[in-house]
């Protein structure tokens, strides 16, 4: 019976293969969505082209890298066998880039930065500070959490992102640049219910949560350890300014900061009260892998970036 992994052909790899990292990249692509359609998007090509690139690459290996069913591709045990491995020559083909263009001293290229939810009057302005100064340099802009958007970068789906809270992950290096200071915001007309630092009070009311990667989730996951609370999570949100209207129409409280408060349209409405019994630093990073310390465009993120906020 023939071996379930190897293609019909039964080749044996080239003595000289003639594989193109295009063709590794299109390969985990594909591993990591599934399916062709998803990856041809991820790819910016078409699904054809997808295909032909993984048939050209079974047959280079000679080995059946998929399996393919109506409800996707699923890579084969040869093809787990070379997913990881693929992913290391495209890093190190990535860092072989990036270790020429710091020699040149040139920043060109794309860079692809990540932005916390609502900020997007900073990324606008760090982005046109970068445009000016770096004319062949372009961009990629994501907005989305702080734990989702480590992840893209420790996935080297991003080159850098920037991040609310305490980054102690290893293999990434943080730039701190400020401090924001996180509230508690309720409704006006719980004021004087809520008048004394009272925890458990607070927890029999409605919340605001964010998801779990938010870094406001983990600073109420911290709250309710100290404070032996367990609040109501009514909304599950992960948005500042949906929340902040959810406390003003008297519907829930929620954590946020003085800044994202300020920067909204609502930092002067009436049915809003910030609670005076919390207040806490929460750092503000740039972080991106150490590896790519050298890179010309991280250093050209870094730079703009202490030059826009002054560390407290």
């Amino acid at each position: 019976m023939a071996n379930p992994t190897t293609s019909p052909a039964d080749n044996t790899c080239a003595p000289h293969p003639t594989m193109e990292l295009y063709q590794l990249r299109t390969f985990v692509a594909v591993a990591r969505e599934g399916r062709l359609t998803r990856a041809a998007e991820s790819l910016f090509t078409s699904q054809p082209a997808v295909s032909a690139q993984i048939k050209a690459l079974e047959e280079e290996f000679g080995l059946k890298l998929f399996e393919r069913s109506s409800s996707g591709m699923t890579p084969t045990p040869a093809g787990e066998a070379l997913w990881e491995q693929a992913e290391q020559l495209l890093n190190a083909s990535r860092d072989l880039c990036a270790k020429a263009a710091a020699l040149k001293g040139a920043v060109s290229g794309l860079l692809r930065l990540g932005f916390n939810t609502g900020d997007h009057n900073q990324s606008s302005e760090l982005i046109s500070a970068l445009a000016e100064k770096h004319p062949r340099l372009c961009f990629d802009v994501t907005h989305g959490n702080s734990g989702a958007l480590l992840q893209a970068v420790q996935g080297r789906d991003l080159d850098a992102c920037f991040y609310e809270g305490t980054c102690e992950d290893a293999g990434i290096e943080t730039v701190l640049l400020t401090h924001y200071n996180l509230i508690v915001v309720i409704p006006t007309e719980w004021t004087s219910e809520l008048e004394r630092p009272d925890w458990s009070r607070l927890a029999e009311k409605p919340w605001v949560f964010n998801s779990p990667l938010c870094s406001y989730a983990r600073y109420v996951d911290n709250i309710t350890r100290e404070h032996n609370i367990a609040p109501q999570a009514r909304f599950h949100i992960d948005e500042d300014r949906t929340g902040l209207n959810l406390v003003a129409s008297g519907q829930a409280l929620t954590l946020t900061t003085t800044e994202a408060l300020a920067a909204s349209d609502m930092h002067d409405c009436a049915k809003l009260t910030v609670w005076p019994h919390f207040s806490h630093k929460m750092p503000f990073s740039l972080c991106y892998l150490e590896s790519r310390r050298d890179d010309p465009a991280i250093a050209a993120i870094r730079e703009v970036a202490q030059s826009n906020w002054t560390a407290t």
